[in-house]
């Protein structure tokens, strides 16, 4: 995390009690809306990348794990499954961001301080 600059700790000290909170809470909320959107965005990637390899081998990824991948020692296929591994991480990962970014905006939205 970055460091806040003196100078600008002191414009925010000069500013009245509310007048700082109204700007933190409408920069938090702006920043969590911004960036629960771009997550959106990410998540529907990679339900896309992962859809195009359950297309492309008609099954799931459990289904490809326990079955193809243990059959065929083609190369392609493991580095898809590499991929499809990778792509199954991300989507976790940012989902469970979600909810985070949820509670940032929820709670500034109905003013709880």
């Amino acid at each position: 995390m970055q460091a806040i600059p003196t100078e600008l700790l002191e414009k925010l000290k000069s500013l009245p009690e509310v007048e700082r909170d109204q700007l933190i809470r409408a920069g938090i909320y702006e920043a969590a809306l911004g960036r629960m959107q771009q997550l959106e965005r990410e998540i529907e990637e990679c339900k896309g990348r992962i859809s195009s390899f359950e297309t492309k081998y008609g099954m799931t990824f459990q289904e490809f794990e326990s079955g193809l991948l243990q059959k065929d020692d083609a190369l392609q296929v493991h580095e898809d499954y590499n991929d499809w591994f990778y792509w199954k991480q991300v989507l976790e990962e940012k989902n469970n961001f979600l909810p985070s970014f949820s509670y940032l905006i929820w709670h500034d939205a109905v003013g709880i301080a």
